[in-house]
């Protein structure tokens, strides 16, 4: 049992110092199976998963040259294979980003919970040539779930989006918000040194 215990924690200690993601400002809490798990700056908590196969790439982004991509958006509706079919959740943001001149892209999604409101998870993926990290954040609606939704549409109309990035704004302390801004703050305290591991796109 103990040598099943070190064999785990040798391999999470090998993930780890291939990738060498080096988050600045960020405090260890755990490792296990599903990843190591952190405390950011901002105290929300950030799980680091390392992932072995192909990883799952939006098809605007399989290609080498990806300039135009840099600074706008993509429609979130083409992420295919994101989400899983019938869930009820909903990809609102999808942005290429740049971390120690490795190509990488975030995620942001609305989950629906079980009772009321959203759970919203974001999640920088760096994708290398067989294999992946996920760096992923999710904050929980708790107090009055939809209030967002209700004061969008009484001041802006009922057919205005309410999660849009255009009125986070209005609303700094809703989960979404912080949620967005936590995930500008993990690619920012994010360095890798991949040890010339082939990225996705080599």
């Amino acid at each position: 049992m103990k040598q099943e215990g070190l064999a785990r924690s040798n391999q999470r200690a090998t993930q780890s110092s291939i990738y060498q993601l080096n988050p600045r400002h960020w405090l260890l809490k755990s490792e296990n199976s599903d990843g190591d798990l952190y405390v950011n700056r901002a105290n929300i908590p950030v799980l680091v998963r390392y992932c072995k196969g192909e990883p799952e790439v939006p098809p605007e982004f399989r290609t080498r040259t990806m300039v135009e991509y840099y600074d706008k958006q993509i429609n979130p509706r083409s992420v295919f294979g994101l989400l899983k079919q019938g869930t009820g959740s909903r990809c609102l943001d999808v942005q290429l980003c740049l971390i120690s001149n490795i190509k990488c892209f975030y995620t942001v999604v609305a989950m629906p919970q079980s009772e009321r409101g959203y759970a919203f998870l974001a999640t920088l993926t760096i994708p290398f040539k067989y294999s992946s990290v996920e760096v992923s954040c999710k904050i929980a609606e708790r107090n009055s779930p939809g209030y967002r939704e209700k004061l969008v549409a009484m001041v802006h109309g009922a057919r205005a989006d309410a999660l849009a990035k255009e009125f986070d704004a209005e609303f700094a302390d809703h989960p979404l918000t912080r949620v967005r801004k936590t995930i500008l703050q993990i690619v920012d305290d994010l360095t890798i040194n991949s040890l010339n591991r082939p990225t996705f796109y080599d």
